[in-house]
């Protein structure tokens, strides 16, 4: 998760995500499925991080708006929409 703070923390959006008044669910990506994903779309850490638009729409795909999700209550495969309006598929480990 280091990838992911780092970039919250360089666009300021972690000051959102800290905010007492946030809620929210933050599925933050390991730093291996981060640098897939940047390896996958051929794109460099500092290319990403130079670009902060994408920066932030990076971040805002993986915050799922509202009642934070649980473990608990996190459903298998389950579909939820993220901040940016596009669909996410979890599934538990």
């Amino acid at each position: 998760m280091k990838l992911f703070t780092e970039a919250a923390e360089k666009t300021g959006f972690i000051t959102q995500l800290q905010s007492p008044g946030f809620i929210g669910t933050v599925f933050a990506p390991t730093d291996d499925a981060f640098q897939f994903a940047l390896d996958a779309a051929n794109v460099t850490k500092k290319q990403l991080f130079s670009n902060n638009t994408l920066l932030v729409d990076v971040i805002m795909y993986h915050v799922v708006p509202g009642d934070a999700i649980a473990t608990g209550r996190l459903r298998d495969d389950g579909r939820y929409t993220s901040m940016r309006g596009k669909a996410l598929t979890i599934s538990k480990r």
